[in-house]
């Protein structure tokens, strides 16, 4: 219904205006840029419709409607100059398309470059304003005049933000695909073309002057509803019907025509070539350029805003920028982003619905996208090394198969292949780098504990011993020999604490996240010492990096308590993972008083870890969540 109202409302007086200047042979100078207008956004405005964009539609298709009225309201004006009536409706029909021109001079270069990030709010809401004011300007003017450079405002405010939007637009779109950036290319021509046709209303200029400035308006109007279109469409993920992209190569190719017909008409006027001459060269120089023009346009245009087919190439550059921005990314990564980032690479590049990505060795999936009910979806695998390392499923868009893309993917599959399987590497090398520095900072948190809390405080004991000895001895005292004894045995306790600790000190498998590994090798580290440690942990190695260290720090405390107890001959371990917890089951072979130092100290530790113990009739369980 919005798009018959567009069409109708803009199309009528459009059309109007150009069958009543054909037949009273009016010029059409004066009315070529709000023809052009009327019937470019009148088509971006039903495009957008078509895909979604409600807020385009609604700026370009108040824009093309007013400029069509007001079109035919200049050319009847024109027919009878003495009509009483058209001169107000006339000014009041100027003001009217004023406010849609300005709103989508600094409105709409902000929607086409909206984002997910929200930037581009507080720039709209900046932009209304230059139509708000040209709006209150208007209403003031009815009563006292407004001076003409107060009148400028609204325009100059308007051609700003036009300016800084335009920017804006080509710095995102240059960094896309093919499409964007001759997109980008496009909307940076019409963008420098329509601030030079503005010249016209700011200054006063010399009538072939002023033509060229119409020229450089018409010819802004061949790239700009384009541009605006293909924001539209690549927001959408999906193209247009054939037969509109075509009616927008029409209309880029009437407006370069008609802007050669107002350049031609202008090197008439400068000249002093008589007006028949001059009317007809130009009439000409449209003819031989529109078909032309045409032929050249239909093939863009079609690129640009009709659902292109899948291109290898362009699949493999977009895949090569998502490779090299996740080899880019800092340590940690977080688990999955560079198989999410291809998955999404694949479905804007087809403009698929979804897209699934599934690694066998590694039994990881990245899904990006929702599916659609009735789409229809494929799977292809993907080789490596005469084997398959995983698949890709794809899901299509409403309306779209699948069975072009297909093709492409089947071609690409060993490069699609050799990608995923880099970025998983990348991935897993940035997740042991990852455990690494969490593992060797607990260690030096570890080593700190141990030097300030104990090793410190037991060597300045020795220390103070040894003064006093040093009295004794020096006075003779009977008692010398029996401190000295004491300082021995000091001595050797702490020599033993040293070793502890080193035999405490984390080992180097829990860097490789093998936990089983590092409860092994303490084991063999605490055998020489009386202790017998007996580990069961299957499966560990899925835990993540703090999990695991958390484990291995409880045990080694229930290690390091077995040891200063004599009466204690055993640990067991036994580490159970489920879906949601992870127990950590502590056995003493000992007596009763053993198995009580034992739930302190590891109640203590397992505190500090975030763990939760529980007593049991040998032992404690510690648990954690995952």
């Amino acid at each position: 219904m919005l798009k018959r109202a567009i069409i109708v409302g803009a199309g009528a007086p459009a059309l109007a205006a150009i069958l009543l200047a054909v037949v009273t042979e009016t010029d059409p100078s004066r009315t070529a840029r709000l023809l052009v207008t009327a019937f470019a956004y009148a088509l971006v405005a039903v495009g957008a419709l078509r895909l979604g964009s409600r807020a385009i539609a609604g700026v370009c298709g108040a824009l093309s409607t007013t400029s069509a009225w007001l079109a035919l309201a200049l050319v009847l004006q024109a027919l009878a100059p003495e009509a009483a009536a058209l001169h107000p409706a006339t000014v009041l029909l100027v003001h009217v398309a004023r406010i849609p021109e300005l709103a989508a001079l600094a409105v709409l270069p902000w929607l086409v470059a909206r984002s997910a990030a929200g930037e581009h709010r507080l720039a709209i809401a900046v932009g209304i304003g230059a139509p708000a004011l040209s709006a209150a300007l208007s209403l003031v003017g009815t009563i006292v005049p407004v001076p003409g450079l107060l009148g400028l405002v609204p325009l100059v405010w308007a051609v700003i933000g036009f300016l800084a939007g335009a920017v804006v637009v080509a710095a995102r779109w240059l960094r896309g695909d093919t499409r964007e950036r001759m997109a980008a290319a496009w909307f940076l021509v019409g963008a420098a073309l329509l601030v030079v046709s503005y010249v016209r209303v700011l200054l006063p200029l010399p009538e072939p002057l002023a033509l060229l400035a119409d020229a450089s308006f018409v010819v802004a109007q061949g790239f700009l509803p384009v541009a605006v279109l293909v924001s539209v469409v690549s927001r959408a993920r999906q193209g247009v019907e054939v037969r509109l992209a075509d009616a927008f190569a029409w209309l880029q190719a009437l407006a370069l025509s008609v802007g050669a017909y107002l350049l031609v008409t202008a090197a008439a006027r400068a000249l002093d070539v008589d007006v028949v001459m001059g009317g007809a060269i130009a009439a000409a120089v449209l003819a031989l350029t529109l078909g032309g023009f045409v032929t050249r346009s239909r093939v863009w245009v079609r690129r640009l805003v009709t659902r292109s087919p899948p291109d290898a190439r362009e699949l493999l550059r977009r895949l090569s920028d998502r490779v090299v921005a996740a080899d880019a990314l800092p340590s940690p990564l977080r688990a999955g982003a560079g198989l999410d980032d291809i998955a999404r690479s694949l479905r804007d590049t087809f403009a698929l619905a979804a897209v699934e990505i599934s690694v066998d060795d590694r039994d990881r999936t990245a899904f990006v996208g929702a599916l659609v009910a009735g789409a229809e979806s494929a799977s292809v695998a993907l080789p490596s090394g005469g084997r398959s390392i995983g698949r890709v499923a794809l899901f299509g868009a409403p309306g779209a198969g699948v069975a072009p893309v297909v093709v492409v993917i089947e071609q690409t599959a060993g490069l699609l292949a050799a990608v995923v399987l880099l970025v998983v590497v990348n991935e897993e090398s940035a997740a042991t780098r990852t455990r690494s520095l969490v593992v060797r900072r607990e260690e030096r948190r570890l080593l700190q504990l141990e030097l300030h809390d104990h090793l410190t405080p037991r060597l300045a004991a020795i220390g103070e011993g040894m003064l006093a000895a040093d009295g004794l001895l020096a006075r003779g005292d009977a008692t010398a020999a029996e401190e000295i004894d004491v300082l021995r045995q000091a001595t050797a306790a702490c020599t033993e604490d040293v070793r502890r600790l080193a035999r405490t000190l984390l080992p180097t498998a829990l860097d490789q996240g093998d936990l089983d590994a590092a409860l092994t090798e303490l084991a063999g580290m605490t055998a020489g010492s009386g202790v017998v440690l007996r580990v069961h942990a299957p499966g560990s190695d899925v835990l993540d990096a703090a999990d695991q260290l958390r484990v291995y720090l409880v045990v080694a405390q229930a290690v390091s308590h077995a040891r200063r107890a004599t009466s204690v001959g055993s640990v067991d371990v036994d580490v159970r993972i489920d879906e949601r917890s992870v127990r950590t089951a502590l056995r003493l072979g000992g007596p009763a008083t053993a198995v009580t130092g034992l739930r302190a100290e590891v109640a203590d530790r397992a505190e500090e870890l975030g763990m939760v113990v529980s007593s049991t009739p040998d032992g404690v369980e510690a648990v954690m969540s995952r």
